[in-house]
């Protein structure tokens, strides 16, 4: 994979599937709302896609994680590096049709469990768990 720049991408993962590809004019016509509502200490936004009302929120990509938007290689060199990224995303905007979203919905799950792995992984010292033993009186 070979990365193109610093562009942050605004990326939202709609419930519905487009039969596109390429670029569309989306600031024109997906217009998001904020409605004053915050569910689980996220603000609710609003908008429509033809004609079906969304409920979403913007969910931040946890600590040390990153997302990037890929698209094919086109310089003929597709086996070595058959990707490329053109931006990259710290955060996307989850929608549901009418729905509001709540954090025992699977995509947010998932954002959850990314957290819970890092932590689960992530390498435990002596010395750590000495400092632990002390602060417990164990």
């Amino acid at each position: 994979m070979t990365t193109a720049g610093d562009t942050v991408a605004k990326v939202h993962h709609l419930p519905c599937n487009i039969e596109h590809t390429g670029t569309a004019p989306v600031a024109s016509y997906f217009m998001p709302n904020d409605t004053g509502t915050v569910v689980d200490g996220l603000p609710i936004q609003e908008a429509a896609f033809r004609g079906r009302r969304l409920k979403g929120v913007q969910l931040p990509l946890p600590a040390g994680f990153c997302g990037h938007l890929l698209q094919r290689a086109s310089d003929g060199h597709e086996h070595k590096q058959p990707w490329s990224s053109i931006s990259f995303f710290d955060g996307f905007t989850y929608w549901n049709h009418d729905a509001t979203p709540v954090k025992t919905d699977p995509l947010r799950k998932v954002v959850d469990w990314l957290e819970l792995s890092q932590k689960l992984h992530h390498a435990i010292t002596a010395d750590q768990i000495q400092e632990q033993i002390q602060q417990k009186g164990l």
